[in-house]
């Protein structure tokens, strides 16, 4: 692709992984994906590096997630710092770093223990039961599927091991969600830049079909931009879509709750538009998001799967009526999803937790 400045003046510089087509595990020998993709990057992203110092901007810093745990080779070969921007809760970063280093076989144990209550104790974290680790932990065998997810970590934090400075991370979080595990990984600096979240400005007065982008479907026997939809069994009715600005769904006054897997920035959404979460986590980090929201932060109920892993239709309708009805739980969870939509604002408002640590941050530069 070619260089282009967007309307905000970012400059936007293409680097190639070695599969500018995509990748097609069909063609391709996913054996060696992992080293092609870190051998063509560490190239084509230091001759970016060199293009801007030679045009007069060279880079001061830079910033990268760990689905490219290898840039910091690249920024050290140039003279550059670095800092990882981490894009899951703080405590799943602590739980991997201290499965790195020494206890990744209690980590497993617990993981893998048949009683869900299980708990496991590592440094600067509370204690935490086998169903709010994150699914990586479980994995001991190359066999497994997934598995690759550890060698990948592995090397993120090894990298992160062979910096002569104080690692720098940039978290998407709130300080005050997660202040423990903010300050759990010794040696590092864990700065809260969070909860990076898009602007759903006035969504109240907007009228919902202009939300949708695509495909549109009503659940009533109606067909509607061609996409047919059936009444459900128990006559009940609801809106099927392909895609819409979730932010602006779930700042609508109308929105009582949220279904979710539990991606984080799912999550960061529901907290900060102050929408009660029914959590129905799969794997990676949302078991923990899971907690967080939860046990943590108190805003929503989380759905228990049966055995092969699937919340049913009667555990789904248990939660969201746990959540929307009258009952203690649900009198409990909304005076917390509005504290925290009001600790979110706070860190989002000029002057708040995000702009002062993204300026101290960048003050090192």
């Amino acid at each position: 692709g070619e260089e282009a400045v967007d309307a905000a003046g970012v400059l936007h510089a293409p680097f190639s992984d070695g599969y500018d087509e995509g990748v097609d595990p069909r063609v391709h020998d996913m054996r060696s994906f992992a080293a092609r993709a870190r051998a063509v990057g560490c190239e084509t992203l230091a001759g970016v590096v060199a293009r801007l110092a030679e045009r007069g901007r060279p880079v001061t810093c830079v910033v990268y997630t760990f689905f490219v745990g290898w840039v910091p080779e690249v920024a050290r070969a140039s003279g550059i710092p670095s800092a990882l921007f981490w894009i899951q809760p703080a405590a799943v970063f602590a739980v991997y770093y201290h499965y790195f280093h020494g206890h990744e076989a209690v980590l497993a144990s617990c993981a893998n223990d048949p009683d869900r209550d299980a708990v496991v104790q590592l440094p600067g974290l509370p204690p935490l039961k086998s169903r709010a680790l994150p699914s990586v932990v479980a994995l001991t065998s190359p066999e497994q599927r997934g598995y690759e997810v550890v060698g990948t970590l592995r090397d993120l934090f090894l990298a992160l091991d062979d910096d002569e400075h104080r690692p720098k991370v940039l978290v998407n979080t709130l300080d005050a969600l997660e202040p423990d595990a903010l300050r759990a990984v010794p040696g590092f600096e864990l700065v809260a830049v969070g909860p990076v979240v898009p602007d759903g400005s006035s969504p109240s007065t907007t009228d919902l079909s202009l939300w949708v982008s695509r495909k549109v479907a009503e659940v009533d026997g109606a067909e509607l931009n061609g996409t047919e939809a059936g009444r459900g069994a128990d006559g009940g009715q609801g809106i099927m879509v392909e895609w819409c600005d979730q932010v602006r769904v779930l700042s609508h006054p109308a929105v009582g709750c949220f279904v979710t897997h539990c991606g984080w920035n799912s999550a960061l959404e529901s907290i900060a538009c102050g929408v009660p979460v029914v959590a129905v986590p799969q794997k990676f980090d949302q078991p923990t998001v899971a907690w967080l929201v939860e046990e943590c932060a108190g805003v929503g109920v989380r759905a228990q799967a049966d055995g092969e892993g699937v919340a049913e239709r009667g555990e789904l309708q248990r939660c969201v009526e746990t959540v929307m009805g009258g009952g203690e739980t649900a009198v409990e969870i909304r005076p917390c999803a509005a504290k925290w939509m009001e600790r979110a604002r706070e860190a989002l408002a000029g002057g708040g937790t995000l702009e002062r640590n993204l300026r101290a941050f960048l003050s090192g530069f």
